[in-house]
């Protein structure tokens, strides 16, 4: 992934990517690293995988972070108007490729919570559950990043139908079987419905299954340009 001064904070792979798997058959280090048992599957979640992922811009000056999850809708904001995702679960994910040295949640001029540590991988929302309408500010900062340079992205909870239907789904998958969050997320892809399909996709409560494993493998490789 190409590095700029001002790089796009996106939850996207672009045509024309320059990020590639190891050297060799492509759906066999695909199949090979998650486990996956036929190059049928991998095919198949490689064009999902086009399908899942969509991209925003940062504003002016961002700091470079490639956002899996949340969801950023894909509009370009300005400097008083950054990013904005849509979070349909009341206990969203957050997913970001880079290491980070911190991650804060605020709501105005409050802030709500604080990483303790440096943060890479997949994070559990550390709050209490988001209410219908709620609107907060996430800021992500780079390892290496000067203190005061942080990327900026607000999050916007759903209705209180969108979260009470987003975390019921969650809570169906959770109870039933680990081959059910395949079909379900191909289902959100269908419909257009980005943001659950993602959240659903890299949930900490997700099982280890090789076919989502394959999609996440993709989309944590080859998202962002």
């Amino acid at each position: 992934m190409g590095r700029t001064t001002q790089p796009p904070l996106c939850a996207a792979r672009q045509h024309g990517s320059s990020t590639r798997l190891p050297e060799g058959n492509h759906e066999e280090n695909i199949m090979q690293e998650s486990q996956c048992s036929t190059v049928a599957i991998a095919t198949k979640l490689a064009l999902l995988l086009a399908a899942l992922l969509g991209c925003g811009l940062p504003a002016a000056a961002a700091p470079e972070v490639c956002v899996l999850t949340p969801h950023i809708e894909p509009a370009a904001p300005t400097p008083a108007t950054p990013p904005t995702a849509r979070i349909p679960l009341s206990r969203p994910t957050l997913f970001i490729r880079e290491p980070l040295a911190e991650i804060r949640l605020e709501r105005g001029d409050t802030l709500l919570w604080r990483s303790p540590a440096p943060q890479e991988g997949p994070l559990a929302w550390p709050l209490a559950p988001l209410q219908p309408d709620a609107l907060l500010t996430l800021r992500l900062r780079p390892l290496g990043a000067d203190p005061s340079h942080f990327a900026t992205i607000r999050l916007q909870a759903g209705s209180a139908e969108r979260l009470t239907a987003g975390d019921a789904l969650l809570r169906s998958l959770q109870v039933g079987p680990s081959a059910a969050w395949r079909p379900t997320i191909e289902g959100l892809l269908t419909k257009g419905d980005r943001s659950l399909a993602t959240e659903l996709l890299f949930a900490s409560e997700g099982p280890d299954e090789p076919a989502l494993n394959a999609l996440r493998l993709l989309a944590a490789r080859d998202s962002c340009l």
